[in-house]
């Protein structure tokens, strides 16, 4: 899917976000992991911090019952010992894991538990510590549903169980009518309220989410475009070959880096002569094409030695060649000779006797001598010869650079 296509759905997305009712906060399957993956760290922090609160809260909860006299039956006390177990379990394995597929559920289950743990707790007790437990139920949902904030789905049905488990459990506790209402109405409310809180906090949790997916769709849509720009701004229209601003930052940067590796490096001119007439004789497309199988025959030259090439503009072209092997080289630039030859287009008489065809010629760049090299572009077209003339030796670059002045 490309990067318009991403930000057309972030956008729809977005807007159906705003007013989307609870039950439908979710997105689709691809944009829903990734929003996953985003709240994954944030899962594992709260996760952490919460279970370790909770565990040293129960264990707290043996000095309540030493201060108060409390014997409590051994199920319940084998059944705290399991949550706090289980507590700082789930503390170790979101500190440890890497996918987090198990912290919702986790986070949940545990919340359950601990409500468990109060209520078993609560009716062993006597009043007032009774109550206290009891409240401490709207303080584990405040902790689950505001602060750890799993996906509604897990926040909606822990919030029901949870409800479901003290409803009976203050029906059944031996306490007034008055103190069971007040208390049954302070655990619903709280629930209501949390899951509100919770309900807000995700939908602005996943609004951010949205927005700052769209800011990256934006910013790599925009590093496409000035790549795109850029890419045009550097390549020649018609070949696709380099420009001569970035030939000439090419040639720059091959000078020093041969300067401080020893390397040489060679520059070879082809012009196609009288390439206006050309144009005049068949046609801009037509000389368009000719240009165009210039450079595909230039860009042969690379699968043997590295360099690049330009077009300067009209019929002239540049390449910039890294000489390792002489021989390599030597072959390379007389396969290029014969592929120029078989150009079919120069080998029509009428343009023969119009002065068109191919002429080239190469110089080894002294960086002893050339303080710019750049200055070697221009004066290298000067000297050139025909190429169906002379096959490119190492001599012919001796003679060339000396009668061009290079030397």
């Amino acid at each position: 899917m490309d990067n318009k296509k991403k930000h057309s759905d972030v956008v729809e997305q977005l807007t159906a976000l705003k007013q989307a009712p609870f039950w439908e906060l979710f997105f689709d399957s691809a944009l829903e992991q990734r929003y996953q993956y985003s709240q994954q760290h944030w899962y594992q922090d709260a996760i952490r911090a919460s279970s370790l609160l909770a565990a040293l809260l129960i264990m707290a909860s043996h000095l309540v019952d030493w201060a108060y006299a409390i014997a409590l039956p051994v199920p319940v006390l084998l059944w705290r010992v399991l949550v706090v177990t289980c507590l700082l379990g789930t503390y170790l394995y979101a500190r440890r894991t890497t996918t987090g597929r198990w912290l919702q559920w986790l986070a949940s289950l545990n919340g359950l538990m601990v409500v468990a743990s109060f209520l078993l707790i609560a009716r062993n007790s006597a009043e007032p510590i009774k109550q206290i437990y009891y409240t401490n139920i709207f303080f584990v949902e405040i902790v689950l549903f505001a602060f750890i904030r799993p996906p509604i789905n897990f926040a909606s049905t822990t919030a029901l169980l949870m409800v479901l488990m003290v409803a009976p459990a203050l029906y059944l506790d031996q306490m007034g009518l008055r103190a069971s209402t007040y208390l049954l109405f302070l655990l619903l409310a709280g629930t209501l309220l949390c899951m509100m809180i919770a309900l807000r906090m995700e939908k602005f949790s996943r609004k951010s989410f949205l927005q700052n997916e769209l800011i990256q769709l934006e910013r790599d849509q925009l590093r496409d475009l000035n790549a795109q720009m850029g890419e045009q701004f550097s390549q020649d229209r018609v070949t696709r070959l380099q420009n001569r601003v970035t030939f000439e930052d090419a040639l720059l940067q091959a000078s020093e880096s041969s300067g401080a590796s020893g390397r040489r490096i060679m520059l070879l001119a082809v012009q196609v002569e009288q390439f206006a007439r050309f144009n005049d004789m068949v046609g801009a497309d037509r000389g368009d094409d000719l240009l165009r199988n210039v450079a595909r025959q230039l860009r042969t030259l690379f699968n043997e030695v590295d360099g690049c090439a330009a077009r300067l503009g009209g019929g002239r072209f540049i390449a910039l060649c890294h000489v390792q092997d002489d021989g390599v080289l030597r072959s390379a630039l007389e396969s290029l000779r014969q592929k120029l030859l078989e150009l079919p287009v120069l080998a029509q008489e009428e343009f023969q006797n119009r002065g068109v065809g191919l002429t080239w010629g190469g110089v080894h760049v002294q960086m002893d001598s050339e303080r710019d090299p750049r200055t070697l572009i221009d004066r290298i077209f000067k000297h050139l010869i025909p190429v169906e003339a002379q096959a490119m030796t190492y001599d012919h670059y001796q003679t060339f650079t000396r009668r061009a002045g290079f030397i």
